[in-house]
């Protein structure tokens, strides 16, 4: 339940966010439906297996841990394990992973120092050079959740060649992996969990989100037991736009017109008119100290999932 505690304070720590049960509220209301979806995925791996969730997309979605499910039951009651570097503010050493489960990270590493070792495993394999035989033989003979954060590629032509993004560790740069380099290398994960909601954080449009259909189809095809995409919760402009704001706030330290200033900057680099325009009129500081007022200021779009 210490995540649970470090979500709810969150706000407060945040100092400009008020009052706390309105931020609570608001932020929940536009996270629970992906976060009933997340579940729906996660349960389909069986009791059996425990299941680690990682990733930039979840932790850029505060609090999603704390988003209520049902009488007294938040989302971090069902889940066997979940680190937040966002939420766990004081925490800098990841808790283990557990036994059976194996994590590949692939948003490039960077949402934990350690994720790294683990995305770098496939980078490893693909060239044929050597690594740590305990990872391999988890990797190798369990069910593995591939977390990919949805630095996705999809090709529209030949969906075959549609891939993901992971870290390259020897060389600290992106590396694009096919799906059915996954396939070659006897790979392919039980699941995995796709998150648009990155995309946006990638730099990439508004329109590219639709890329994750043809890239979950794609593994889908390759054999993956189970896969979803989802838009969460930066499918909602307002959303996405508070979620930015709050990594500057939170990771990067930023007073709160630094952040201010910063989420205006980040938004003018865009290749999004709409939201580039959007921001300008929207992102003020009275807006984004309260949630509510920024989300009544306009949204766009909706949640997407695909399914099975």
């Amino acid at each position: 339940m210490q995540l649970l505690r470090y979500a709810q304070e969150a706000p407060s720590r945040l100092g400009v966010l008020r009052p706390q049960s309105d931020v609570l509220a608001a932020i929940t209301g536009l996270l629970r439906p992906a976060a009933t979806e997340i579940l729906d995925v996660l349960a389909d791996v069986g009791p059996d297996r425990p299941v680690a969730v990682i990733g930039d997309g979840f932790s850029r979605s505060l609090p999603w841990p704390a988003v209520p499910i049902g009488q007294n039951e938040h989302i971090v009651d069902r889940i066997s394990w979940v680190h937040e570097p966002t939420l766990e503010l004081i925490r800098t050493e990841p808790t283990p992973v557990p036994r059976l489960t194996a994590v590949l990270d692939g948003d490039r590493g960077h949402t934990l120092r350690w994720a790294k070792e683990e995305s770098s495993w496939i980078v490893k394999r693909r060239h044929g050079l050597t690594f740590d035989p305990d990872v391999d033989n988890q990797i190798g003979t369990d069910p593995f959740l591939l977390h990919a954060c949805a630095h996705g590629i999809a090709d529209p032509v030949d969906p075959r060649q549609s891939g993901l993004v992971v870290h390259n560790t020897f060389t600290d740069t992106p590396l694009f992996l096919r799906a059915s380099d996954l396939v070659a290398l006897n790979a392919v994960p039980t699941m995995m969990v796709l998150s648009a909601c990155s995309m946006g954080h990638a730099g990439l449009t508004w329109e590219a989100s639709a890329m994750a259909s043809p890239v979950t189809d794609t593994f889908r095809a390759s054999g993956v037991a189970a896969v979803t995409s989802y838009l969460s919760p930066c499918s909602d402009r307002s959303a996405f736009v508070l979620s930015t704001y709050l990594h500057y706030r939170l990771e990067g330290g930023a007073t709160l017109e630094e952040a201010v200033r910063s989420t205006q900057l980040w938004a003018k680099r865009s290749s999004d008119r709409e939201l580039r325009s959007w921001v300008t009129s929207n992102t003020t500081i009275e807006t984004l100290s309260d949630p509510a007022l920024l989300r009544r200021a306009g949204t766009w779009g909706t949640l997407s999932v695909s399914g099975w």
